[in-house]
């Protein structure tokens, strides 16, 4: 692992560009030894809880989402009677955003990327989440690694149609 020594240097003999240039590439040298911790632990983090959460989810779950009626014209049904659980509708789109995030981040990084953006698209709710979430699930490579996954936690695969 590469260490940042001394940013200072000695601005002798007009050297303070060398120096200028050592410096930027001693702090982008640490911020990708920074990003690449920051992935490995996303992607050790995602190994573990992507699998869980789905096996958490209704062997039903897309069959009752594709069936489901429609959600009203701004807001689904959460939204209805968010009066008292505002905060915990906030906090859940929120985290369901920084899901999302990492899952967008995982498509050119180590990771399952496709699963993950499922996975915070299933907790977030904003109008239009069925048909992002019926649009990633028909896709028959998905529906396959998501009823490995089931099969491999012993949980029952999904019903898809």
């Amino acid at each position: 692992m590469f260490y940042i020594r001394k940013l200072s240097c000695n601005l002798v003999n007009g050297q303070d560009e060398l120096c200028f240039i050592r410096i930027f590439l001693l702090k982008v040298l640490h911020m990708l030894q920074s990003l690449a911790i920051l992935s490995f632990l996303f992607f050790i983090a995602t190994l573990v809880a992507v699998p869980m959460l789905i096996n958490r989810l209704d062997s039903c779950y897309f069959l009752h989402l594709k069936n489901s009626p429609p959600a009203g014209p701004l807001f689904s049904e959460t939204w209805k009677n968010a009066g008292k659980d505002f905060f915990l509708i906030l906090l859940r789109n929120v985290a369901g955003f920084f899901i999302l995030f990492i899952g967008l981040a995982m498509l050119v990084l180590p990771g399952q990327g496709i699963l993950t953006i499922l996975i915070g698209l299933c907790i977030m709710d904003f109008p239009g989440k069925k048909k992002m979430i019926l649009l990633l699930v028909e896709k028959r490579y998905v529906q396959d690694t998501l009823n490995w996954i089931r099969r491999k936690g012993g949980c029952a695969v999904f019903v898809f149609e």
